[in-house]
């Protein structure tokens, strides 16, 4: 924490404090709550933040337990592609939070996930030749395999 951040929260006792960063900048975690500091309310249905392996939910309470963020959500409703009614979560920080988080050097944080998110991006062509390369495999071993 920077000496103005402290500053600021001496001069504004009833500041609401922000979480920690998290160290690594190249996670879905860490490009979830960028999207939050940038005042974007994150649903559940997200395609951005829709992993097999994490939801939405799991990625707020690892961001609560781990790091403090206290991220609000609310409920809605919507309806699905085949014509039902479900409910699902948005999230989103209070502007106090948001506030705070900045005067904790969050832009600079963000900085360091968008180019993490660059470099990332700028490998996908290489992942994704090595996941056609596995791939190819799986179905070689597939065709050879007896029942």
């Amino acid at each position: 924490m920077s000496r103005a951040s402290i500053e600021y929260f001496f001069d504004n006792p009833d500041a609401q404090i922000p979480g920690e960063w998290p160290a690594r900048t190249d996670t879905v975690s860490a490009e979830f709550l960028a999207a939050l500091l940038e005042g974007e309310k994150v649903t559940d249905l997200d395609p951005r933040f829709a992993q097999p392996t994490k939801s939405a939910a799991s990625i707020v309470r690892h961001l609560n337990y781990r790091y403090g963020w206290r991220i609000q959500s609310s409920k809605f409703a919507y309806c699905t592609d085949d014509g039902r009614l479900a409910f699902a979560k948005k999230y989103c920080l209070l502007p106090g939070v948001i506030k705070s988080a900045y005067v904790c050097d969050a832009e600079e944080w963000i900085d360091g996930v968008r180019t993490a998110g660059k470099i990332r991006l700028a490998s996908a062509r290489r992942v994704e030749a090595q996941a056609n390369i596995i791939n190819a495999w799986y179905e070689r071993g597939a065709q050879g395999a007896t029942t």
